[in-house]
């Protein structure tokens, strides 16, 4: 790839990531699709260079051996386009691909298309990926915004509104900057509850980690909140849960007052139709 990251991202990131999806993996048999399918965001590393992998959970109860077959966009070329697989029952493998040339979009969008092939007939599904990496960096924290050129934008859009986030990782600290197209700004407190309040909630978790089903098993993620606060650019980080922490604390109304992360930066500020959150929040690979 012709875009340099210099570090990896540590986490594996944001929970705009989505989990597996079976339904709508297309052609399923009568008790739905032997396996789930979902392409991972790539990453870049300087050890590595670009990579990225493609899960397969079986989701039967008998062994599945199949095929994966993968294709990219026109300009790339992977080391393989498929993968034979024997997968035990309800298990996940994840499989490596490596892009050996390719072109970056400038939007930082590459639509990618994944087969599962046996004797059952094939799985497919089709997704839109980025490349996830956090270039090595500590940004000024200041509402400036000019700290942010080299960094790696995802986009999501939700509701025609479309929100920008961008990362940069420091082995201290994870850097962020997210733009949300907003009509307006509503930081909390700035009228009535009922009303609601404008802020950005993250999650950040180790890749592996899987978010457990019971209120009081322990989380194994970190939620923050980042909220303005005060004249612009003022903000601030709260930290809602951190692992070890029961689940059910994160589903409770709490005040804010006392959850403030100690360490953190953040800035809020309005340009145009977007609202920047700008935040450093101290964490170590």
């Amino acid at each position: 790839m012709k875009r340099r990251a210099d570090a990896l991202l540590a986490f594996a990131a944001i929970s705009c990531v989505a989990a597996f999806v079976a339904g709508g993996c297309g052609s399923p048999d009568a008790d739905g699709p032997a396996v789930a399918l979902r392409w991972e965001n790539l990453t870049v590393t300087p050890a590595t260079g670009p990579v990225t992998h493609v899960l397969v959970r079986n989701l039967r109860s008998s062994t599945y051996r199949g095929t994966i077959r993968v294709v990219c966009p026109a300009s790339w070329k992977l080391n393989r386009t498929s993968a034979s697989v024997t997968i035990r029952p309800h298990q996940t493998v994840r499989l490596p691909f490596a892009i050996e040339r390719g072109t970056n979009a400038e939007s930082n969008s590459y639509p990618v298309w994944i087969e599962a092939v046996n004797g059952g007939g094939p799985v497919r599904r089709t997704q839109t990926i980025v490349c996830a990496s956090a270039p090595y960096f500590k940004p000024q924290i200041d509402g400036k915004l000019d700290d942010w050129g080299d960094a790696i934008p995802a986009t999501f859009v939700t509701g025609g509104k479309k929100t920008v986030i961008h990362t940069y990782w420091s082995r201290q600290n994870l850097s962020l900057l997210v733009a949300v197209e907003e009509a307006a700004l509503h930081p909390p407190g700035a009228q009535p509850a009922a009303a609601g309040a404008d802020a950005v909630q993250i999650a950040i978790s180790p890749r592996n980690a899987k978010t457990p089903s019971s209120p009081g098993a322990k989380a194994r993620r970190y939620e923050f909140l980042l909220a303005a606060a005060g004249k612009q650019p003022g903000g601030k980080c709260f930290a809602l849960i951190v692992p070890g922490q029961k689940l059910s604390l994160g589903q409770k109304a709490r005040p804010l007052a006392g959850l403030e992360l100690a360490g953190s930066q953040v800035a809020v500020v309005r340009k145009g139709g977007v609202t920047y959150y700008e935040c450093s929040i101290p964490l170590k690979a």
